[in-house]
């Protein structure tokens, strides 16, 4: 559920290659953080332009033959997802009977308004008030179960890389004072989410207000003298329902997302009046967010995503590093055809999806082509190809991927046939995930159905 229809993207840097986008290693991790504002904008010149929608029922060429050919799926599991000053930042946690219970936590710096800060005399300020204001963006989960945050001072420092690890990223320390003092985001007699301003215990008020000057010359000295906040929640419970808790998204780089530190000094005339600042947090402060998931033995999930039980269903989930692998082999055998459409439908269990439909699949994927190990295709250069991008249809519980351009190029032998990775498009900063029949499922199967004409020998 979403504040408002606001889409926070971030663009980036491609090169058109043969029908597809080729990106930089570096670059993958910006992709999964983007949505789609790119593909978007190049939708047209996208692969599959004389697929589906262009060539009508009664207007094929020449004589047309169907075939429908049965897919391959595998669920990946990723090692690493890097969510470094990401726009947006996740934090909370939920508990999924599908797919276990997703905790993130998100760890930011502040910066200084200006250089040389320089407060006065402690003989001539009183501290009032800090809050930390949070621009929410998004809810995944349930955004009216109540949650209870944590918010700590960070005692290390974030570094400019952060690599959220699956297995060997612990959190970064924090120092012992709770700060929220047990504040509670309860939007339950609400209509939807708003933004937050959550009061902060005066310890770190004080510490910014009576800091020496030495501390706040520049956001170098500051970063050094307070490293930063890491904000989560406590783990949600089962009392108020059997799907409990929701992960936030927060747009860190908003002017709405700030330290707001209240407090009074003395004017010209001995007088304490009122007065304000805002340590901001903007894209040169740096941030990151952690995603863990635990609890899932035996779920869903856990049965079939092992190579033993697989067959019935597979996955993909942003945040959470898990991908789809995809594949069509029997299209290498075709020879001397024409292909007039080729489309692959990947359908979604609707029954994983929650009471009130809370935990929708992704809005899209990107699909990426494959090498022969089942990993990103890398050219020269270490770019990954970007082949083109797929959006969840709801109405009819799927995704609808045009592949009539590789088709066409396997069949020619103009390109191997090692298949498809898909990504989440907000992989980095989202954790909707969905459950696909697999190639064993009774009527959630996937398909690949091409139409084609056949050439002279």
């Amino acid at each position: 559920m979403s504040k408002d229809t606001t889409s926070y993207t971030q663009t980036l840097p491609t090169k058109l290659v043969s029908h597809t986008y080729s990106i930089h290693a570096w670059l993958y991790p910006v992709v999964l953080v983007t949505a789609m504002l790119f593909l978007g904008g190049c939708q047209e010149t996208a692969p599959g332009d004389t697929g589906l929608g262009v060539l009508p029922d009664d207007d094929l060429i020449g004589l047309v033959y169907t075939d429908t050919i049965a897919p391959v799926l595998e669920t990946q599991w990723l090692d690493k997802v890097v969510t470094g000053n990401a726009p947006s930042q996740l934090f909370g946690n939920y508990y999924d009977a599908s797919f276990g219970r997703i905790n993130a936590i998100s760890y930011s710096e502040a910066r200084i308004p200006g250089a040389d800060l320089d407060f006065g005399d402690a003989a001539d300020l009183k501290y009032v008030s800090l809050t930390l204001n949070l621009d929410l963006v998004n809810v995944y989960g349930r955004f009216d179960a109540p949650q209870e945050l944590q918010v700590y001072e960070l005692n290390e420092a974030i570094n400019d890389d952060q690599t959220v690890l699956t297995s060997d990223l612990a959190p970064l320390a924090v120092r012992g004072t709770e700060l929220s003092e047990g504040y509670t985001i309860d939007f339950r007699d609400d209509a939807s989410f708003s933004d937050l301003s959550i009061p902060l215990h005066k310890s770190l008020g004080e510490k910014l207000l009576f800091a020496d000057p030495s501390h706040l010359k520049d956001n170098e000295t500051f970063s050094n003298f307070f490293k930063g906040l890491a904000i989560g929640t406590k783990t949600t419970g089962f009392q108020l329902s059997r799907e409990s808790g929701g992960i936030y998204a927060i747009l860190l780089n908003s002017v709405n997302s700030n330290l707001k530190l209240n407090y009074q000094r003395k004017d010209s005339a001995g007088v304490f009046v009122n007065d304000s600042i805002e340590f901001i947090i903007n894209e040169a402060a740096q941030k990151f967010h952690l995603v863990q998931r635990s609890g899932f033995d035996d779920l869903v999930l856990d049965e079939y995503a092992n190579t033993a039980n697989g067959g019935l269903y597979e996955f993909a989930q942003g945040g959470a590093m898990i991908r789809t692998f995809v594949n069509v082999p029997g299209l290498s055998s075709f020879d001397k055809i024409g292909i007039n459409r080729a489309e692959l439908v990947l359908k979604v269990d609707k029954t994983f999806l929650g009471s009130a439909d809370r935990y929708a699949p992704p809005t899209n994927l990107w699909v990426f082509l494959a090498d022969e190990n089942q990993q990103f295709l890398r050219d020269d250069e270490g770019r990954v190809t970007l082949f083109t991008s797929v959006g969840y249809d709801a109405t009819n519980g799927q995704y609808e991927l045009n592949m009539t351009a590789q088709a066409q190029l396997v069949v020619s032998g103009q390109r191997e046939n090692h298949g498809f990775i898909l990504v989440p498009s907000d992989s980095a900063t989202s954790v909707n995930r969905a459950v696909f029949g697999g190639v064993d499922h009774p009527t959630l199967h996937p398909t690949f159905k091409l139409t084609y004409t056949t050439l002279p020998k």
